[in-house]
């Protein structure tokens, strides 16, 4: 792993990356070509070693719109797939276990340097997507996915957490949509239970000067401005008054899409004022069958 290890040295998460595929990579021998070339996926020739056609053909597929490289080390038990950002940082890596029949994602990020190009769909959405097609083309039965993604707002890089800030707009967490569960029964209940209270709960039952007590007080915090606080204090007005009556999941995602720092400030208070259940504390692993 030592070439491994010098090539991602430089990459902004290579610590987190490391220790994630350790256990994967743990005392086996791997085939790694350093001679080749950078393999972007934007570039109309597409080389990835191996050299699998089927794979080639999904990456041709997006290239108009992905601007990310995918490298891969290997051996007879697993791969590692690495998907790339400008060589820096790393918006995934996802193990193939061949014996298994069994795909396991880390690090999913959401960031706006994965696309070349604005799309209407979510940036996650579509690097999913490639990489539910490369899985089955290898042939895995089933993807794993730890549930522990953040999404970085463009302007100020605050993040906020996917599952909690998802199930906050919609009841579930973020992967629910694409098919994943949580493989724990007690787990899947409680998102069960969440979906419920959403359903229920109106903006209005939550009144807006506790929302803007929240904001204050965080932003506050934060050593913003005045007018920094005035204008923010207003957005959430807005779209408040616009969603008063109606669920409290419409409020929420508005303001997310509309001023993603103010969400990301916020939606941590608002999960628990509506008492919604946490998964931080015990299994988050998805899985899906494909």
């Amino acid at each position: 792993m030592d070439i491994f290890r010098q090539k991602y040295n430089n990459y902004e998460n290579f610590n987190n990356m490391f220790r994630k595929i350790k256990k994967y990579v743990f005392n086996k021998t791997f085939e790694y070509n350093i001679n080749k070339k950078n393999q972007y996926i934007n570039l109309s020739k597409i080389s990835l070693i191996g050299g699998n056609p089927n794979i080639e053909e999904i990456i041709k597929k997006y290239s108009d719109i992905v601007n990310i490289q995918i490298d891969k080390i290997s051996n007879d038990e697993i791969e590692v797939m690495i998907v790339n950002i400008n060589s820096q940082i790393t918006c995934s890596i996802f193990i193939l276990d061949k014996e298994r029949k069994v795909a396991t994602i880390h690090d999913l990020l959401s960031d706006v340097s994965c696309l070349k190009q604005k799309v209407n769909t979510p940036i996650m959405n579509k690097i999913i997507k490639i990489i539910i097609k490369i899985c089955k083309k290898m042939e895995m039965e089933y993807i794993e996915l730890s549930d522990s993604s953040y999404h970085t707002c463009s302007q100020s890089g605050i993040k906020y957490r996917l599952d909690t800030g998802n199930t906050i707009t919609s009841g579930k967490p973020y992967y629910y949509k694409y098919g994943f569960v949580y493989k724990d029964k007690s787990s899947h209940k409680k998102v069960i239970r969440n979906t419920e209270k959403i359903e229920m709960t109106l903006t209005k039952d939550i009144n807006i000067k506790v929302i803007k007590r929240i904001l204050e007080y965080h932003l506050t915090i934060k050593k913003k401005d005045e007018n920094i606080i005035d204008k923010s204090v207003k957005i959430i007005e807005e779209i408040y008054e616009k969603n008063k009556d109606k669920n409290i999941g419409l409020f929420m995602r508005e303001l997310k899409y509309k001023s993603c720092d103010i969400f990301a400030i916020i939606y941590i208070d608002i999960y628990e004022y509506l008492e919604l259940e946490d998964f931080s504390h015990i299994s988050n692993l998805m899985i899906m069958k494909i």
